[in-house]
């Protein structure tokens, strides 16, 4: 991180979890634009012997692509969502209800 320790020690807590915090996202964030250039440049090179369709995702996949892709699996449907509302609903029913009748 090189922080000089005269600004380290003039970081509360809170601050200093919020610089290392962006400076992990940071380099984080470089890594991944750098694998990406790679697995680009790794696709250009073998084009010519990959069949035809091919794409870069399937010649080299990350470990983060597929985490996002469980995420989107973990998302909740239409149908759960209004599930889940009218449950709620009901809860500020009865909530609003109690409410007039003390």
């Amino acid at each position: 991180m090189q922080l000089p320790l005269k600004e380290f020690y003039n970081y509360t807590p809170r601050q200093f979890q919020n610089y290392t915090t962006g400076f992990m996202e940071s380099r984080d964030n470089k890594l991944k634009s750098d694998l990406y250039n790679t697995r680009w440049i790794s696709y250009w090179a073998a084009i010519g012997f990959l069949k035809k369709g091919t794409k870069p995702e399937q010649l080299i996949s990350f470990p983060w692509e597929e985490e996002s892709d469980q995420e989107l699996k973990l998302m909740p449907t239409e149908e759960e969502v209004q599930k889940a509302r009218d449950f709620w609903k009901e809860i500020d029913k009865k909530r609003e209800h109690g409410k007039t009748s003390s």
